[in-house]
C-alpha cells in the first residue's frame, strides 16, 4: 500500500517535479514493484537470530566453563583466602602470636614455649563448648 501511494506520488506529482529521471523512472518502478520486502525482512530476521545464537552460545560456554574444574578452583582458593584472612584477624584481636611457631619447626625449635601455651589456650578457649552461646 505505501509503495503504491509512492509510485502514485511520484507520477501524478502537482507540482510538476520529477522525482525520479525519467528515463529511469519505469525501471525503478518494475524494480520497486519486483522488490521482495518480505525476503528483506527474513534476511534482517536471520540476522538477528545468528547474533541471539552466538549470545547463547557464550553463555554456555562460560557455564561450562565455571562448571569445569577451573573454575571450581579459583572460586575454592578465593574463599579458603577469605577464610584465611577472617581467621588470622579474629585470633590477632585476641593475641594469638602467629609467629610463635615458625614454618621449619621440626628443624628448629621455637624460641618461647610460654607463647605457644598461650596461643594454646586461646584456642582451647575458642573451641571450649562452654562458651558457645
Amino acid at each position: 500500500a505505501r509503495l503504491l501511494r509512492f509510485i502514485q506520488k511520484i507520477t501524478t506529482s502537482k507540482e510538476k517535479q520529477i522525482l525520479l529521471f525519467m528515463p529511469a523512472k519505469r525501471d525503478v518502478i518494475q524494480q520497486l514493484l519486483r522488490y521482495s520486502f518480505s525476503k528483506a525482512l527474513l534476511k534482517r530476521l536471520q540476522l538477528h537470530l545468528q547474533a541471539c545464537e552466538q549470545a547463547l552460545e557464550t553463555i554456555v560456554m562460560q557455564m561450562k566453563s565455571f562448571i569445569n574444574q577451573t573454575k571450581k578452583q579459583e572460586l575454592t582458593e578465593w574463599w579458603l583466602t577469605q577464610i584465611r584472612e577472617e581467621v588470622h584477624l579474629f585470633l590477632t584481636k585476641l593475641n594469638y602470636n602467629h609467629i610463635a611457631v615458625r614454618d621449619n619447626y621440626t628443624e628448629q625449635p621455637p624460641e618461647n614455649m610460654n607463647e605457644i601455651y598461650r596461643n594454646l589456650e586461646i584456642v582451647d578457649e575458642i573451641l571450649d563448648e562452654k562458651n558457645d552461646k
